[in-house]
């Protein structure tokens, strides 16, 4: 197993050891602090003494060893997702404060944790007694524990299963609820189900295999070679085509890394929604990147920038080909010099994902057809590998190759010649034939428009809605106080003000329950509204039946993001719903829809057409009204740099 990522392909789960800020604190019977010592660099390892305890070793950055003896331990993980979470060792009358750990790290810790403990309250195993915080003795031995077997997970979930209630308390094993752990903290509480989804609750539980239990969603052979990479600090650009898994392999990349430490970014607003992180010219603090390189650093020397920048120890950068060569040249210089350091970008760690074939560099431009005149097609940017600041800083450079979002081997074939700017006469033949596709879709549900141009897109959404008859529901997000609403629009997927009536189109806005379907893009039509906990002004709540055949009633979600100074967190809290009669080819990348239908013929950038028809999983959910061979353009700067491209 990887002690860096926690992933494993075996039949075992080993404990990894995780590196950790750690805060002690002796509690008294009341649970009142008596005294507290904090470890800001520490490591945490799980063992078992020769009398067979559980023992929680801490070794300080002093090299001070300090052991737990766990006994009556409560775990709390309600921000897991952060890189915390709390041990209370009532045994002891400890209370230890994790944080800054690697998210997957800490979960793969907990869970083998919880487990253990539960297989050793199982055995009726006597634990000795220990009345305070002992520092380990030289002379006595410590083992690693051992991993955790199939076997042993397997009696686990028998236990569970037959509802046999262990005598003494312990923390609950985590469940396939808590396996997943993207970038971004726990949203709350699950939507309130339906009654189907109710009489599912009351089966009994699913009995998991060794996988499922390391991950729900395991990531394939090329996928990890690319985790373990991204992990050992080299600096590494990973790219692949659409649906090969970029932002989900992305996603398990940013579980891996210390959260304190590092910064998730993206090169446009809709891009850092998709990863919860905030735009790079946020990060930066640089404005728009037209200064010089003098002002530049000076902008980030500001105190409130200057933290971040030095703070910054792994920088992950999604949709990379949207960044222009001059922005991240100016990135790269200001990064030495804010740092005080000769190493490329200063020093710090980057982890680069996106593909050159796909949308052009953000710049400036008429929004008009034709309106471009530059080298990436775009209105006056380079692509940033042709940037001399690229080839200083990019050690390894991967592809992705393996395809998951389509299923249909034509389309991916049509999609694989489309990408590189090619298209056949049967390509044209069968993308131009979609026109007529009527895609048997839930009653009700219609499929999404895809815009070249966001002006489109509003007017359609606005006006469709307006069309309904039945009463409308405004719903007004609830924002962290003082935070901007624009700021939040921009890094939030959903708006301050939702309305909706009867028959709406609605997209999901975030992933609610991967397996049942309900994920972000997830195509649905609001059927009418419920009695629930009030929220945004209103006492009901809307009611979804979904593609993919489920009905829900939506709950509020939450989404938090870094405030450009890095000094907080901002949060909204809205319902996790977006009109969906139209949305643009810019937004949509790196979605999966359901059933969707686009204009190509006013598409303006290369890249453009590839994005929009490969947002479909197959021909079926598609339809192209107005296909021509002309919308199909790959740049010939991005050719020639993916021909002699070495990856490994």
């Amino acid at each position: 197993m990887s002690a860096a990522t926690g992933e494993s392909p075996k039949s075992s789960l080993s404990c990894p050891v995780i590196s950790a800020s750690v805060t002690i604190d002796q509690l008294d019977g009341k649970g009142s602090v008596l005294r507290s010592a904090r470890h800001p660099t520490a490591s945490l390892s799980l063992c078992r003494s020769e009398q067979r305890e559980l023992v929680l070793l801490l070794q300080t950055a002093r090299q001070h060893q300090i052991k737990v003896v766990l006994k009556e331990v409560t775990l709390h993980r309600r921000f897991l997702r952060e890189g915390k979470a709390t041990l209370v060792v009532r045994g002891q009358q400890l209370r230890l404060l994790v944080s800054n750990a690697p998210p997957a790290q800490l979960l793969t810790f907990l869970r083998v944790l919880s487990a253990k403990l539960a297989l050793q309250t199982a055995a009726g195993r006597p634990a000795c007694v220990r009345d305070r915080l002992l520092r380990a003795p030289a002379d006595r031995r410590l083992d690693e524990i051992s991993p955790l077997t199939a076997d042993q997970l397997g009696k686990l979930q028998g236990q569970q299963a037959g509802g046999q209630q262990p005598q003494q308390a312990g923390p609950a094993p985590l469940t396939a609820r808590d396996t997943n752990v993207p970038a971004a903290p726990r949203s709350g509480k699950r939507p309130a189900a339906t009654s189907g989804a109710e009489n599912q609750a009351k089966r009994p539980a699913k009995v998991l295999t060794m996988s499922q239990f390391l991950n729900p969603l395991p990531i394939t052979k090329e996928q990890r070679a690319v985790l373990e990479v991204a992990t050992s600090n080299r600096n590494v650009f990973f790219t692949g085509g659409a649906g090969t898994g970029k932002s989900f392999l992305l996603q398990r990349i940013i579980s891996a890394l210390p959260p304190e430490s590092t910064w998730v970014t993206a090169s446009t607003g809709a891009a850092a929604c998709q990863v919860q992180g905030v735009t790079l010219h946020s990060f930066a603090g640089l404005g728009r990147g037209t200064a010089s390189l003098e002002q530049c650093v000076e902008l980030a020397s500001r105190p409130g920038v200057l933290q971040h920048w030095k703070r910054c120890k792994h920088l992950v950068i999604d949709e990379i080909s949207m960044v222009d060569a001059d922005f991240f040249q100016k990135l790269e210089y200001v990064a030495r010099m804010v740092r005080g350091s000769t190493a490329p970008f200063g020093g710090i760690h980057l982890v680069l994902c996106g593909d050159f074939l796909q949308l052009p560099p953000v710049v400036a431009r008429s929004d008009k057809p034709g309106s471009s005149g530059s080298s990436s097609g775009g209105g006056g940017g380079r692509f940033c590998f042709e940037s001399d600041a690229w080839a200083r800083c990019i050690d390894v450079t991967m592809e992705l190759r393996q395809i998951h979002r389509q299923d249909d081997p034509e389309f991916i074939r049509i999609l694989q010649n489309v990408r590189v700017g090619r298209c056949t006469e049967e390509d044209a033949r069968r993308l131009a034939a979609t026109a007529t596709n009527s895609m048997e879709l839930p009653a009700g549900i219609a499929a999404t428009r895809l815009c070249t141009h966001r002006a489109d897109v509003d007017q359609i959404n606005q006006h469709k809605l307006a069309a309904l008859t039945g009463l409308e529901r405004q719903y007004l997000a609830e924002d962290s106080v003082g935070a901007s609403a624009t700021v939040l629009d921009t890094l939030t997927p959903v708006a301050g003000r939702l309305r909706l009536r009867p028959g709406a189109q609605v997209m999901l806005a975030k992933n609610l329950d991967v397996r049942a379907g309900l994920v972000n893009g997830a195509r649905g039509v609001v059927v009418g509204f419920s009695a629930g906990t009030p929220f945004g002004g209103q006492t009901e709540l809307p009611e979804v039946q979904f593609a993919c055949g489920v009905r829900r009633v939506l709950t509020p979600e939450r989404w938090t993001a870094r405030s450009s100074g890095g000094a907080g967190t901002l949060c909204r809290r809205q319902l996790p719903l977006r009109l969906a009669w139209a949305f643009s080819v810019h937004k949509s990348q790196g979605m999966t829809l359901d059933c969707v239908e686009m204009a190509l013929s006013r598409s303006f950038e290369p890249g453009q057409a590839y994005v929009a028809l490969s947002r479909a999983r197959n021909l079926r959910s598609l339809r192209v009204l107005d296909f021509t061979a002309a919308c199909v353009r790959a740049h010939p700067a991005v050719l020639r740099f993916y021909a002699r491209l070495q990856c490994v």
